[in-house]
């Protein structure tokens, strides 16, 4: 690889040991630096000396770096591996492909949106964040990426920010199948509950009515004592009908499957209204909303968790869901007034967002979030209608 100069910016001073010069004994001790006796012609080859350092400590360094300029709103140096990684000719690090090649729309927004997090200083010295970057070839890799302040001005605005990111594609990929496995299986595990409740319903569920107004016949039939007997048992058939009951409807409670997800929504609304004393506003534009059995079991749990979430962490009395379709797309927003969070920082938190945006991700569908502290939080959903979802699991396999 050719020697290439980095920008003034990173530069790693070289200091060497400082030596003793010959002294006569009555001489007070000295120190002295080579630096002080070195020849000023000498100063440019030391300088160049230490650009060739500085470029051997970047390109030894296991991480794709990049500077962006806020002011010229692009990227000004990218490293050799980073030009390795991308496809692109060594001579690239000098003068990078823009934002626009390498990320699309929502990659760049993201990668913005941690950028204006460490402008503004919400983040501490360091933003993390994750996004998608577009190789020469058309292929996409995902990558984690550390964000810092490079350069500022007099006034102290950050002028320049460097990243270091990492190849995470196929944690990533692990993670999605991961994420495809234990849908498929929680599916699995719901079918499986709503048959047991079938079951229940359709044969205890039955059956005992009919054994208790059997019983009620001949109950007048006779005598007293034997009468009493018969009105144990019945008041026994009866808790063991309630029961049944109960249990069927906590296998498979009659939501999704039985009445759709407008009307489970509603349901769900009063549940958390009695659990957590949270009120929640349901709005929705469309009654009748053509999904997959997946992606309305998905959808449901999803805004389940995040009601839970607004109930627990959020600080607020109330919050609300909204549900319209357009163009092909349903969208979910569930909102609060809360004391908000810093997105970046949730999975810290324990909110489990992540799993979320991975099980709607495979569906192909796509969570945002919008929040900051003391601002309250806005969590957008959108997911494809029928047809438009099978559609995109076929291009993901």
């Amino acid at each position: 690889m050719a020697d290439r100069e980095l920008p003034q910016e990173i530069e790693v001073h070289v200091h060497r040991r400082p030596e003793i010069e010959p002294r006569s004994l009555g001489e007070p001790k000295r120190l002295a630096s080579k630096r002080e006796t070195r020849k000023p012609e000498n100063n440019q080859l030391e300088l160049f000396d230490a650009r060739k350092r500085s470029d051997k400590i970047v390109e030894a360094l296991p991480l794709l770096l990049w500077i962006y300029d806020l002011d010229r709103q692009s990227l000004i140096y990218i490293n050799a591996r980073a030009c390795a990684f991308l496809g692109h000719s060594p001579a690239s690090a000098s003068s990078p492909p823009s934002v626009g090649q390498l990320l699309e729309t929502e990659d760049a927004k993201t990668l913005a949106g941690a950028i204006l997090r460490l402008v503004a200083g919400h983040s501490g010295d360091i933003v993390e964040t994750h996004f998608r970057v577009c190789l020469l070839d058309g292929t996409q890799r995902w990558v984690s990426t550390r964000i810092s302040a490079f350069d500022d001005d007099d006034d102290g605005r950050i002028t320049q920010v460097i990243g270091g990111s990492i190849d995470i594609t196929e944690s990533r990929q692990a993670e999605e199948r991961i994420g495809r496995l234990t849908q498929e299986a929680s599916i699995a595990r719901a079918r499986e509950r709503r048959e047991i409740a079938s079951l229940l319903h359709d044969s205890i569920g039955q059956l005992l009515p009919v054994a208790n107004a059997r019983l009620a016949l001949i109950r007048d039939l006779v005598d007293k004592a034997t009468r009493e007997q018969i009105v144990d048992v019945q008041s026994l058939i009866s808790e063991a009908h309630a029961t049944a009951s109960s249990l069927t409807s906590r296998l498979s409670p009659p939501t999704i499957h039985e009445i759709g997800l407008a009307a489970a929504l509603k349901a769900l609304a009063r549940e958390i209204l009695r659990q957590h004393d949270l009120k929640v506003d349901v709005a929705l534009e469309a009654v009748e909303i053509p999904l997959s059995e997946a992606m309305e079991y998905t959808l449901y749990r999803v805004i389940r968790e995040l009601l839970v979430n607004v109930a627990k962490h959020s600080r607020a009395s109330e919050a609300a869901v909204r549900i319209r379709c357009h163009n092909a797309q349903l969208q979910v927003v569930v909102e609060d007034s809360g004391v908000g969070f810093e997105p970046a920082e949730s999975d810290s938190k324990g909110l489990g967002l992540r799993s979320a945006q991975d099980r709607l991700d495979y569906l192909g569908a796509r969570m945002d979030i919008h929040s900051r502290p003391g601002a309250g939080t806005r969590v957008v959903i959108s997911a494809p209608l029928l047809g438009e979802s099978s559609a995109h699991q076929g291009d993901r396999k």
